[in-house]
């Protein structure tokens, strides 16, 4: 195992790594400083220094440029003032270095930088090959970013990785662990829901049989609980496939960088939501329940029909071609004509099958009731053939290279929409289920051991109580005895909109950490 920084404490590392057993080792091999030669030069700026190798105003920098009263604040964003220093800071730097093969690396903390600083730069693209690394990024694009350019300099990279994926059974152990508090509500959570029970006599913490279940998954736990929580609805199946999209980057609708309508054109071929009808709240599960449409469209209109073709050959005994690269280059290319990544869907269905073995494996007490036929037994009326068109169209994907062509712009298009009747697949039902799961799952996060809520806005009430005044709050009410709404802070407040769905709430991300 090779550990690579330029920036490690290096001593923590080897001392941490000290007690490896059966006579292993640590070694620090270091590399040479500036003086020897070395290939690797690491210089720190910091921000006084920029603004004066810009020539720039320094006065207010703190203000200027960072807003928010913490990096965790909801209001901690890039302003335009930072978005135009960095983009100041490339040009110096492209115009200062002559070696047109060494690349400019930015880190972007929100997938919104990343289009507002893309969007800067793209004025600029004739001196630069822009190149955007994100988890919702195809591979195969992003792998564009890292091969060398003699011609132009490259790129600006964007990334940012996701932190979803994590364990309590190694919390305790790890350099830097959480403090002891915030994993005993995680480990009183696990014990709430009955995923972990004491045993006695020691008191030793033990996964159930739920737990094991749970931990089997290799999701994450809130994809994971959706899935038990769909099982017990009787949808195992659908509930699989949404908790991998939970966990799936990029998800298999195309997302086109910086083009959000086009995305959302998208989506809506493979669903459009109706909230009333669903109760579903936020965007992000409008789009799981697209790319769960589109697994089952590619399911059922692709995977189904290369089965039946497979078998065919088979009974023909033809092997004189060698049908899986055929396959895969056509599988490829209708993905592409409907907008699909084909990576992502087969990730997706690899996914599938492990999960789905591991509840056979321990045969939960919902597996009898679910509805248990694989795809291609279903009955499903609507039909779908293609009808193709060219698309010439004058837009250039933002993400391609020189070589590259347009998978977007520049090939055929499947446009016999929707792709998806209006409730194929069970949609309606499913994102039903969806919607009420989410809610079922952040009540009981918020429940302690004893059932009661914890936060006062989640009580049930049944008079005619009234609401915390928000203005109150602020100190800018101005309407006294007569305001409708209450002034006092033990009222009951309104439930955030987006704490029933998947966006992010700030404020309750803070209050869990306290």
């Amino acid at each position: 195992v090779v550990l690579m920084s330029a920036t490690a404490d290096i001593t923590r590392y080897k001392e941490y790594f000290r007690d490896l057993g059966r006579g292993e080792r640590v070694e620090v091999l270091g590399i040479p400083s500036s003086e020897q030669h070395t290939l690797y030069q690491r210089r720190v700026s910091y921000l006084e220094q920029v603004v004066e190798l810009l020539g720039m105003r320094s006065e207010s920098l703190s203000l200027k440029y960072c807003s928010g009263p913490s990096p965790y604040s909801s209001e901690a964003t890039l302003n335009e003032e930072v978005h135009e220093l960095i983009h100041n800071l490339v040009l110096h730097i492209h115009k200062n270095e002559p070696d047109m093969e060494k690349s400019i690396l930015i880190f972007l903390p929100t997938y919104h930088a990343l289009e507002q600083q893309w969007l800067g730069l793209n004025h600029v693209r004739s001196a630069f090959k822009i190149h955007i690394l994100h988890s919702s990024i195809d591979t195969e694009q992003a792998l564009n970013a890292m091969s060398i350019s003699k011609s132009h300099r490259k790129e600006t990279d964007f990334h940012r990785a996701s932190l979803s994926f994590e364990t309590l059974l190694l919390v305790q152990k790890v350099m830097d662990p959480p403090r002891p508090e915030v994993v005993d509500d995680a480990l009183e959570l696990l014990v709430h829901i009955h995923a972990l029970e004491k045993t006695v006599p020691r008191g030793r913490y033990e996964p159930t049989f739920y737990g094991r279940l749970l931990s089997s998954f290799s999701l994450s736990f809130d994809a994971s609980m959706l899935i038990i929580k769909f099982g017990e609805a009787g949808l195992l199946r659908e509930g699989i496939i949404i908790g991998i999209l939970m966990d799936t980057q990029p998800l298999p609708i195309i997302r086109p960088f910086g083009q959000e309508a086009l995305f959302s054109k998208f989506t809506d071929d493979y669903y459009i939501q109706d909230g009333k009808l669903t109760g579903l709240m936020g965007r992000k599960e409008v789009i799981f329940m697209a790319n769960f449409c589109a697994f089952k469209f590619w399911q059922r209109f692709f995977k189904d029909d290369l089965r039946l073709d497979r078998l065919k050959h088979l009974l023909e005994f033809d092997e004189t071609t060698n049908t899986q690269v055929t396959s895969l280059k056509i599988e490829e290319e209708w993905c592409l004509f409907h907008n699909l990544v084909q990576s992502s869907l087969q990730r997706v269905a690899d996914i599938y099958e492990t999960v789905l073995n591991s509840v056979h494996r321990y045969r939960p007490n919902f597996l009898a009731t679910s509805n248990g036929l694989p795809s291609y037994y279903e009955p499903y009326d609507f039909h779908h053939t293609c009808l193709l068109t060219v698309d010439h169209g004058d837009d250039s994907d933002p993400l391609a290279t020189d070589d590259d062509s347009n998978p977007i712009y520049e090939t055929k298009k499947c446009i016999a929409l929707p792709f998806v009747d209006a409730n194929g697949f069970n949609k309606n039902e499913v994102a039903f289920r969806l919607a009420n799961s989410i809610k079922e799952m952040r009540i009981c996060y918020l429940e302690d051991s004893t059932g009661n809520h914890q936060i006062q806005s989640f009580v049930s009430y049944n008079g005619v109580e009234a609401s915390l005044c928000r203005f109150f709050i602020n100190g800018t009410c101005n309407k006294g005895a007569q305001c409708l709404f209450s002034h006092s802070l033990e009222a009951k407040r309104p439930v955030c909109k987006f704490f029933y769905s998947l966006q992010v709430c700030t404020p309750f991300i803070l209050w869990l950490l306290g």
